[in-house]
């Protein structure tokens, strides 16, 4: 019977090889971490699926400078981030040449009364942060990723993940205030990692 490490090496190895079986041992394995992951980090988005979908295609595009096996999840997870961070500058310059669709009145998913309310105003202050710092946020506070996972998920030290982590905090609790309701309900944010 192969081992856990073995069993990466093969779904590398046939990754690499572009094996159409790797691919979907990939997806598979991986598909709801990539999932949440980028709804934690855009919120209820009309290109959410689109965005799943590019993290995928980066990660075979990539899949060669992957040198160890082991880190597959941290890599596949760091690209991910990085996915998430071009999509939101993206939408920055798209912004300038085109009209944004307007916002769905529907929540996504079956609420408690007055959730929906504050999930909107919750993402609304945080597309506010600036884009690292949004990152770091949401990895940390929504995902409840360890700031050391989110320094490496995000490809910054621990100590520079900190301070971006203390400055959106401040500046998302300071954009609470547009939001009635939003910062009774979420408390004072405080970092325990």
């Amino acid at each position: 019977m192969p081992t856990a490490h073995a069993a990466l090496d093969a779904l590398v190895a046939g990754l690499q090889a572009r094996e159409r079986w790797a691919a979907q041992d990939l997806h598979a394995r991986m598909f709801e971490r990539v999932r949440n992951l980028v709804w934690r980090l855009l919120g209820a988005d009309q290109d959410h699926h689109d965005v799943v979908n590019q993290v995928f295609l980066n990660v075979l595009g990539a899949i060669g400078t992957l040198r160890d096996p082991a880190a597959l999840e941290g890599w596949v997870l760091a690209i991910t981030c990085n996915t998430v961070r071009r999509e939101i500058r993206g939408r920055r310059y798209r912004r300038l040449l085109f009209k944004p669709f307007a916002a769905a009145d529907e929540p996504v998913c079956e609420m408690r009364p007055g959730a929906s309310e504050l999930l909107r105003g919750f993402y609304a202050a945080a597309q506010r942060l600036a884009t690292e710092e949004r990152l770091v946020f949401l990895l940390h506070y929504v995902d409840g990723q360890t700031l050391a996972e989110v320094a490496q998920v995000c490809g910054c030290s621990l100590a520079t993940a900190k301070r971006r982590l203390a400055r959106a905090r401040t500046s998302f609790m300071k954009r609470c205030k547009d939001y009635p309701g939003l910062r009774a309900a979420i408390g004072e944010l405080r970092d325990e990692n």
